[in-house]
């Protein structure tokens, strides 16, 4: 089959980028052409950061003009989406007009604050499937677009337990460093970490993600709040360091979604959580924000745990740090939880919606 994808954030390489990057490659080494609407003369540029933070080869991927774009009138969209079997389309809050022969729409996140024109009721009966990424996500989505056409399908996670390594007392936490709407709260963590360093100095916390030169500013700043602290912050990690750092480390610390009006303003939280699986599936035990993905990855306390306080936060950390039966019994639940979110589970799923 013809296949195409759209991803307007595909340079950012975020969880969306490698969610949809995950499954064009798995369609692609089984026989159908695919091709992302992305300017072609950036596809060395675009290949060469999948392969350093994803471990991802996009070579047998096409690049082709990009008929999304706002210079693209909508009968020359038309004629192009015309020419494909499905397509693929990550919204940014707003729905398109797809003409393919399956045309399938995915949320990353909730959009409450999308109001529904009459022109997007028509929009939306040429939309065969919409993929939510999580059940947090459907929720919102359902309220918004209605339910008879919006499915879960969870992101593929790998499994990066490696033999050599063995568990240190260091705290990982992973995430881009940006302001923007799913912010890290980096600097929350580095206050917590200041108590734990107070009550046991022996421990490491460890910062790691991307960063792009507009959000250096937030890097300088951690830095500052973190001197004197054994605080690591690693920008821009490439697939070997991040395995490194998840097989040494033995708790996973996530904030995204704390201090937010959560009920308002949904998209602040996390809205899956990518990094937690891939640090259970090595046996690091997360500690993380109540709320969105995180909480259902958890199925609140019973393979991690959750908090909604600082005080929490360093407390449940404070009993895995002390509590050696504790911590192992939940890095041996935290690994057999990755495993529900499965490559195979995820091609299964790609298969199912594809099959026309």
């Amino acid at each position: 089959m013809k296949i195409g994808f759209y991803d307007p954030y595909l340079d950012t390489m975020g969880g969306g980028e490698r969610y949809f990057l995950q499954a064009a490659l798995y369609l692609a080494q089984h026989s159908h052409e695919v091709s992302f609407f992305w300017d072609p003369l950036q596809k060395d540029e675009i290949n060469k950061i999948a392969k350093k933070r994803f471990n991802l080869n996009l070579s047998s991927i096409q690049f082709i003009n990009n008929i999304f774009s706002k210079k693209v009138n909508l009968l020359d969209r038309y004629k192009a989406t015309k020419e494909f079997d499905v397509l693929f389309y990550l919204s940014d809050g707003s729905i398109p007009f797809l003409f393919s022969k399956k045309n399938i729409l995915m949320f990353q996140h909730p959009v409450d604050w999308i109001k529904l024109k009459t022109i997007d009721v028509i929009k939306l009966k040429l939309i065969n499937k919409i993929i939510c990424n999580s059940e947090f996500v459907k929720v919102h989505i359902d309220k918004k677009l209605g339910k008879s056409k919006t499915i879960v399908i969870y992101p593929a996670v790998n499994n990066l337990k490696r033999e050599g390594f063995k568990k240190e007392k260091k705290i990982l936490s992973i995430g881009r460093f940006t302001s923007s709407m799913n912010a890290k709260k980096q600097d929350i963590l580095v206050d917590a970490f200041k108590k734990i360093h107070a009550i046991d100095s022996e421990w490491e916390l460890i910062l790691a993600g991307g960063v792009r030169e507009d959000d250096r500013s937030i890097v300088d700043s951690l830095r500052a709040q973190a001197s004197g602290l054994p605080v690591r912050i690693e920008e821009n990690v490439d697939y070997e360091m991040l395995i490194e750092l998840y097989n040494k480390s033995s708790i996973y610390w996530h904030a995204t979604g704390f201090g937010e009006d959560i009920a308002r303003h949904p998209e602040k939280t996390e809205h899956f959580g990518i990094s937690v699986v891939e640090a259970m599936s090595t046996g690091c035990v997360p500690v993380v924000f109540h709320a969105g993905g995180l909480s259902e990855i958890l199925a609140t306390d019973k393979f991690g745990f959750t908090w909604k306080t600082i005080d929490e936060l360093i407390s449940k950390t404070q009993n895995l740090i002390k509590n050696k039966q504790l911590f192992e019994s939940f890095s041996k639940k935290a690994e057999l939880r990755s495993v529900d979110f499965s490559e195979d589970n995820f091609f299964a799923a790609i298969n199912k919606i594809i099959d026309l």
